[in-house]
């Protein structure tokens, strides 16, 4: 039975522990899911960890193939590397490409993949309560969501048989407000939502305004930082584990080092708070050995970030202060983070579980759309969002394909965006990555080219381009720049090859 019918049974007889109304957010590298608990009138953070204490899921699937299994999860995680098992993690920044996976000579959609994650995901229900029943679910997905991966998202639940308790995707900033607003109302304010994920640091400011019939949110800005994000900081604790081996020329050659990093970088950020050295014992190398984390080492690896976070935080406020600051994303499970959030707002808000605080949003619109819960609608007036869609040309399957960036209808990324690309070609001397604009109907237009020199001789899939966007407005015209710069790929070292170009969109 589809939420539908759900919501019509609702309507005469009353939900009870039994029935799951549930919320979702799946994220980069791990997950989380919510449900609106209907005899405590509240959403609450389902632990689906199978005992190892993280209420969120790694966003993993992990394909064995001498046995044809599947692993999920925390498993593949802690699995990774140990064998000829098939990794596919990073999903959901995937969609969108049509993107296929190779296990070991069988091809399979990474779509179709994050289906058999988000099935492995949804049965976690059924260890909770066996008698339990999906009255629906509500996505949270980031609001720059281009519609080709919204398309490839939709087929995932279809493929884990959930489209028809699939009530709506909710951007992550209704999410984070309905969150906000549990509890206390809403009230006339200025409010920050600052989102921690994995690809970047997001954030916005939202004039809140409360009518009769809801809400009307008007949205100042909305910008995102990928140099902050949390593999941004993933990749500087790797490079300072590595320090300790000076005979290890790159990360690519320490075993174990990402399942060494995931098991290791609560308790190494925990010791910081605790201000006492961290002594962790590194297995995967033989002999193993055991290394010694100082506080004074770690104030060094994270010092860039906190002042990276602070400017950050200042472009996305803009004009002045805020009457609070809503933090959610699991990057503020850090207590860096949560530190750097106090000293630019006092009004910070944190949540129990950051990471699933968009979850129990999405929970929360879900019992509002399923009439159990009587959720105050929020309307959007943003004069943010782009008119068209802007993405650049990018090699698959033999021909060049359009893989947008931003596209119409969601915010223009204030202050600049950056996105990363391999290269799905091989590349020698010259390369040049065509940026198309694409109208409403369809027609695309090439409206410049980012044209870097003087690269290496690199086999297909080796050269990695980090691409720069930033949008301005100059008498009454839109212009687009944009910056392409060589960030290298695994044993392929980084040249500083780059290439920029500049547009007049409208």
């Amino acid at each position: 039975m589809g939420w539908r019918q759900w919501k019509s049974r609702f309507e005469t007889i009353k939900p009870d522990e039994s029935h799951f109304i549930v919320g979702v957010d799946l994220g980069e590298d791990t997950s989380a899911l919510a449900f609106y608990n209907v005899l405590r009138k509240q959403p609450e953070l389902m632990d689906l960890s199978g005992g190892y204490g993280r209420a969120s899921v790694p966003t993993m699937m992990q394909y064995v193939p001498g046995a044809g299994e599947w692993i999920f999860g925390e498993y593949a995680a802690l699995n990774k590397g140990s064998g000829t098992e098939a990794t596919l993690e990073r999903m959901v920044g995937r969609l969108g490409l049509r993107e296929q996976a190779d296990l070991g000579g069988r091809r399979i959609s990474v779509a179709a993949v994050l289906g058999f994650y988000l099935k492995s995901l949804v049965a976690g229900l059924k260890n909770i309560n066996p008698n339990s029943e999906l009255a629906g679910i509500v996505a949270c997905a980031p609001a720059l969501l281009a519609d080709e991966a919204k398309t490839e998202l939709s087929w995932a639940f279809r493929s884990a048989g959930l489209d028809g308790d699939l009530v709506m995707f909710a951007p992550d900033w209704e999410c984070a407000l309905q969150r906000y607003a549990f509890g206390r109302g809403f009230s006339k304010e200025r409010v920050m939502i600052l989102d921690y994920a994995a690809r970047e640091l997001r954030g916005g400011v939202f004039s809140l305004n409360p009518q009769k019939d809801g809400v009307e949110a008007a949205a100042e800005s909305w910008m995102g930082n990928a140099d902050l994000s949390s593999h941004a900081i993933d990749e500087r604790l790797k490079d300072m584990f590595l320090e300790f081996f000076p005979n290890t020329a790159d990360r690519s050659k320490s075993a174990g080092l990402d399942s060494f990093l995931y098991q290791q970088k609560d308790m190494l950020l925990q010791k910081r708070s605790w201000q006492k050295p961290a002594k962790l014992f590194y297995s995967t190398m033989y002999p193993p050995v055991q290394i010694t984390v100082t506080q004074a080492k770690m104030e060094d690896a994270l010092s860039p970030f906190k002042a990276a976070f602070q400017k950050f935080a200042k472009a996305v406020a803009k004009s002045g202060p805020v009457d609070a600051l809503i933090c959610v994303g699991g990057g503020f499970e850090m207590q860096w983070a949560r530190e750097a959030a106090k000293e630019f707002s006092p009004q910070a808000i944190f949540f129990k579980h950051s990471k699933g605080a968009l979850a129990e949003g999405a929970s929360l619109i879900c019992a509002g759309q399923l009439g159990v819960f009587p959720m105050t609608a929020i309307s959007l007036r943003d004069d943010l969002r782009a008119r068209f869609d802007i993405g650049l040309g990018v090699m698959q399957g033999g021909k060049q394909v359009f893989h947008p960036v931003v596209q119409q209808g969601d915010y223009w990324p204030d202050g600049g965006a950056s996105v990363y690309l391999i290269v799905n070609q091989p590349v020698s001397g010259t390369l040049s990555v065509p940026v198309y604009k694409r109208d409403a109907g369809g027609a695309t237009n090439t409206i410049g080219a980012l044209n870097l020199d003087g690269l290496p001789t690199r086999p297909k899939g080796a050269t990695k381009l980090k691409i720069r966007f930033e949008v301005s407005t100059k008498g009454g015209q839109l212009g687009l720049r944009a910056e392409a710069v060589d960030m290298g790929f695994a044993e392929y070292p980084r040249t500083g090859a780059a290439g920029a170009m500049e547009a007049v969109l409208a």
